[in-house]
């Protein structure tokens, strides 16, 4: 079939963690029908998902995942499923978290364990608060004053404690950035798990610049609940929460 041409892999690795259960016939009679094909093996499905997963995950924890399969077929399937969609409009139904409560923590465990291993490309992308400062903002380095005791710009301080959710409290003057320690934190989190960060704010303007100073960089995946908007857009901007298209959401 055309799927089976497009992306082998994904069609190989969905057929066997969906008929990992004892009745598995009805799905198993469809993926035959459309790989033309029978279920693969274990060795071949876990090849065909480690490779889905290069690049998106932490290698070390890929390698505790895999070998679990076959008793986390579609909890693995629906992590798998919304890791392909990461970073966009897409949610996990509350129903999937209720009925498979482990495709949750195997996305965490995926995609939010961060290792230490200098040869994790993703564990040494996801936790470099210079990369993403990079990848969000354009921005080479972050303001390098103030400083902490350390000598190290506290902006980074507070974005790499926060990044290792580490309880903080950063206090910095007007005017010094501290937007960015938390919206990078955020957009990390939404990122690796689709989470939503909420940001209290009392200024009705401080919340309208900054969710516009975002869309500014390209970054949409922002939005605002205040007294000033009409209902049409607090509508606009729930829904943006519900269906998974918000990282920040401020009020």
């Amino acid at each position: 079939s055309e799927l089976e041409r497009g992306d082998p892999e994904t069609i190989r690795a969905y057929h066997y963690l969906t008929t990992t259960s004892q009745e598995h016939e009805g799905f198993d009679a469809v993926f035959v029908h459309v790989r033309g094909a029978q279920r693969p093996g274990p060795a071949e499905a876990q090849t065909a998902i480690r490779n889905l997963l290069r690049g998106r995950a932490c290698v070390h924890q890929i390698a505790t995942v895999i070998p679990e399969a076959v008793r986390n077929g579609w909890p693995l399937a629906y992590a798998l499923s919304w890791i392909s969609v990461a970073g966009g409009d897409s949610v996990m139904p509350p129903w999937v978290r209720h009925q498979f409560p482990e495709a949750s923590r195997l996305l965490r465990r995926l995609r939010d364990a961060a290792c230490t291993d200098p040869d994790c490309d993703w564990c040494r992308t996801q936790k470099d608060p210079h990369k993403l400062l990079k990848k969000w903002f354009g921005y080479d380095a972050f303001r390098a004053k103030p400083t902490g005791p350390d000598g190290r710009p506290l902006q980074e301080t507070i974005v790499a404690t926060a990044m290792a959710k580490t309880s903080i409290l950063g206090i910095l003057p007007t005017g010094t950035g501290k937007s960015v320690c938390y919206q990078i934190p955020a957009l990390s989190q939404f990122e690796k798990t689709g989470a939503l960060t909420v940001v209290i704010s009392p200024l009705v303007a401080l919340m309208a610049d900054q969710v516009e100073g975002m869309r500014r960089q390209g970054i949409t995946s922002c939005v605002t609940i205040n007294g000033m908007l009409s209902m049409p857009e607090r509508q606009e901007a729930l829904n943006q929460v519900r269906l998974g298209g918000a990282a920040t959401f401020r009020s």
